[in-house]
């Protein structure tokens, strides 16, 4: 928001003011108003509305209900320019930390806080409000006090400056070590007590007591608010490269741990495909038992032709033997009584003149002429042989059982495959968030690891839980474990060096 125009390039100083909620950050931006726009106690300059006066300058704000002081005015970041000196001074004011109702934004406004930083490109500090009457950090000021050491890199502690608010340096009761580990130096701390919008007009205009004190008050804050302006200067402007690395690698880890995440789903959803897998190769396994008897065999006689030492009568015509070892047999017809070979001699001398008379003489055993026969050491011998015959639905049955149990084993190995890829892909993305915490440990050595990301750790566990196998459950733990003891070894070097 700019307060004038000009044509002129300017430099540009940027300062992000943090705080927790209450602390007094609008009404700073207030105070810094009156001081650029030369207001004073009869006419008071305000960029943003208080409890008891309106605001001045019609302009744009993003607060809310500012007569609760327990809950963050500023719902956003907001930026306030001031020019001076051909000088831009832009203050940005942001979310109070440790809301009471909604303190799980906190996360949300660092990360906007972070990003408006990194928008900017340049910054000359980091202005911290604190209210100054306090005596010890209270535990929402040490919230506010750890999500803002979680935001700020190790090059711009230099940077970092102190407002007290509601106090002088005499009567400033916050002891600036609860800071620790950071070193604050004197000529970074400043003191305002703010009381000239605490309370309305009508309760110091006509009591000389209070209207003295409250315009010593306001002239020794717009004192300070021009040493604070001339400390500015002498800090210089700082590339928020810095802010960009630390958001880079925030963002990185929490991405590495959101694949882990998804990495463990798909190895669930891979574990029950196998278990299907596995039980359909056991069912097909059967199938392919119980249609496996696709053969029928059955005995059948034949006659096969075979060499003899002995010379048989042979059809060629009809291919049949008519005599069979014939000369061997005849040896053995000698026994045979003279009454049968005379009745046989008859018979074939009436068979004989019978076919003579046709012209032609033909086998008594197969009817066929003479000349179609011949001799030769052969004879017929009866055998029996088995038969296969395959029943066809039986073997279609059979074959399609075979050829799923080919296509099961194929998908099991590649599920397995997909499984072992995906723990290759564990064990990076588990390496890729070790390196990322040793750089953003290297930009910030105050980061809050364990704090910062335990609620996605507490989703792993939740999903590595419902893994139903025992070795894949156990090889989820045992690497979000080690993710986890990177977090709390790294923890437990911020530890060590806040108590040096």
């Amino acid at each position: 928001m700019d307060f004038s125009r000009q044509e002129e390039k300017t430099q540009e100083y940027n300062i992000i003011i943090i705080g927790e909620t209450g602390s007094g950050k609008s009404t700073l931006i207030n105070y810094l108003t009156n001081f650029f726009h030369g207001g004073n106690l009869n006419q008071l300059r305000l960029s943003i509305p208080s409890k008891h006066y309106e605001a001045t300058e019609g302009l744009n704000h993003y607060e809310q209900n500012v007569a609760d002081t327990s809950k963050s005015q500023t719902s956003k970041c907001t930026e306030y320019n001031f020019h001076k000196d051909e000088l831009l001074f832009g203050f940005i004011d942001t979310p109070g930390l440790c809301d009471t109702e909604e303190t799980n934004n906190d996360e949300k406004n660092i990360l906007e806080i972070m990003q408006t930083a990194v928008e900017k490109g340049t910054l000359v500090a980091i202005m911290i409000v604190v209210n100054g009457t306090q005596s010890r950090a209270t535990a929402c000021l040490r919230h506010a006090l750890d999500e803002m050491k979680n935001m700020i890199p190790d090059s711009f502690l230099g940077n970092i400056i102190v407002v007290l608010t509601n106090c002088n340096r005499a009567t400033a009761n916050f002891d600036i070590s609860q800071l620790k580990p950071w070193q604050v130096i004197q000529q970074n701390q400043f003191h305002m007590n703010n009381s000239i919008l605490s309370k309305p007009e009508s309760a110091w205009i006509n009591d000389p007591y209070l209207k003295k004190h409250i315009e010593e008050d306001w002239n020794e804050s717009m004192k300070t608010i021009g040493r604070m302006i001339d400390r500015l200067k002498h800090l210089g402007c700082q590339a928020t490269t810095a802010f960009e690395k630390m958001h880079q690698q925030r963002d990185q880890i929490m991405s590495n741990l959101h694949h882990i995440l998804n990495h463990l789903g798909n190895l669930q959803n891979l574990q029950n495909e196998l278990d299907d897998a596995e039980l359909s190769k056991r069912g097909i396994l059967k199938d392919i038992k119980k249609y496996s008897n696709y053969k029928q065999t059955r005995e059948v006689a034949y006659t096969e032709i075979e060499e003899s030492q002995f010379l048989s009568h042979i059809c060629a015509s009809c291919s049949r033997i008519c005599y069979e070892d014939w000369v061997a047999k005849a040896s053995l017809r000698g026994r045979f009584t003279k009454r049968l070979d005379d009745w046989l001699k008859y018979i074939k001398g009436i068979a004989k003149s019978y076919l003579t008379v046709l012209g032609e003489n033909y086998c008594d055993k197969c009817h066929c002429p003479d000349h179609e026969h011949y001799h030769d050491h052969m004879k017929p011998v009866k055998k029996m042989k088995t038969i296969e015959n395959i029943i066809d639905e039986i073997k279609a049955s059979h074959d399609h059982y075979m050829q799923r149990n080919v296509e099961v084993d194929d998908k099991i190995s590649e599920l397995h495959d997909d499984m072992a890829a995906i723990k290759i892909a564990l064990h990076l993305k588990e390496a890729a968030i070790l390196t990322c915490c040793e750089e953003l440990k290297e930009v910030c050595s105050q980061f809050n690891f364990v704090k910062a990301l335990s609620g996605i750790i507490e989703i792993l566990k939740k999903r590595a839980s419902s893994l139903r196998y025992t070795s894949a459950r156990n090889d989820a733990y045992d690497r979000i474990n080690n993710i986890t003891r990177v977090f709390n070894d790294l923890s437990s070097v911020q530890s060590k060096r806040k108590t040096i």
